[in-house]
């Protein structure tokens, strides 16, 4: 049983920071030794690409549309691309374009709900973790991937419409089967306390308990790593907002869900989504 750990990283709406959490979260993981495979799993605008520096012309749809195998998707990122000195060997991160078209997976034949378990059960065998960087939004497919994973990292900030939007996506996720931990990263704020302020709002429209991750510190030094196309964890590590991620990317990986799933469990309840 290898404790693999799949998490979705997810918002209400748009522009609030989601894939540059989730692309720097796989990083500060792999970075801890652990072997992470982020999958662009936004059916909209992948751009998570762009932040790697990553290219490749195979999909997780061509590797469901049974035109390539899994190897020939998933992409090694260049370890001198993202590894300080000091940090572990062990560590390994790869990228799987997720661009599985706008289709709902819950529509797919049962040939392609076939290859689409068996991809996730070889991804299963390359990682430790899995990260999916879902869609903005609170289409079908984002709920889906949050199930999937079991655990879903809903990033909001203090915007309203942010704020609203976050609190919808967590109702929702309350009310499927099965429902996902949620945890919630308020964005974008001025320091811890205006974070936990935000956490404690939401926290008391939600029936469960919501689980606080952390907080990323609002940062000049984001704009200017987004204007380059890195994230900041690499463009400026000791920045503010560096440290807030890497905070972030530690208590999650030190506080797992109670009663963690082995792989065949995990791959009985994509089974069982993917069939309701």
């Amino acid at each position: 049983m290898s404790g693999l750990r799949m998490i979705a990283i997810t918002s209400g709406k748009g522009g609030v920071g989601k894939t540059h959490v989730a692309v720097s979260c796989a990083i500060e993981w792999a970075k801890l030794g652990k072997k992470v495979i982020l999958v662009d799993a936004d059916l909209g605008l992948c751009n998570a690409d762009m932040l790697l520096g990553v290219k490749s012309k195979n999909t997780m749809k061509s590797v469901i549309d049974g035109k390539c195998s899994l190897d020939s998707a998933l992409v090694e990122v260049d370890p001198g691309q993202w590894k300080f000195p000091g940090d572990s060997d062990q560590g390994q991160l790869f990228f799987l374009p997720g661009d599985i078209g706008s289709s709902d997976l819950t529509v797919l034949d049962p040939d392609h709900q076939k290859r689409f378990l068996e991809t996730l059960q070889e991804l299963s065998g390359h990682a430790d973790m899995i990260v999916f960087d879902t869609s903005a939004g609170l289409g079908w497919p984002v709920i889906q991937f949050c199930q999937y994973a079991g655990e879903a990292v809903v990033v909001t900030n203090r915007e309203p419409l942010a704020k609203r939007d976050a609190t919808v996506m967590l109702k929702v996720l309350e009310m499927v089967s099965p429902s996902p931990q949620c945890w919630l990263v308020p964005n974008q704020v001025i320091d811890e306390l205006e974070g936990r302020r935000l956490f404690n709002q939401l926290e008391k429209l939600c029936k469960d308990r919501l689980l606080w991750g952390g907080c990323v510190l609002q940062d000049k030094a984001v704009p200017e790593a987004v204007e380059s196309s890195r994230p900041v964890v690499l463009h400026e590590p000791q920045s503010d907002a560096s440290r807030s991620i890497r905070d972030l990317a530690r208590y999650l990986l030190d506080h797992p869900p109670a009663g963690t799933e082995d792989d065949g469990a995990l791959l009985d309840r994509v089974r069982q989504i993917l069939h309701q």
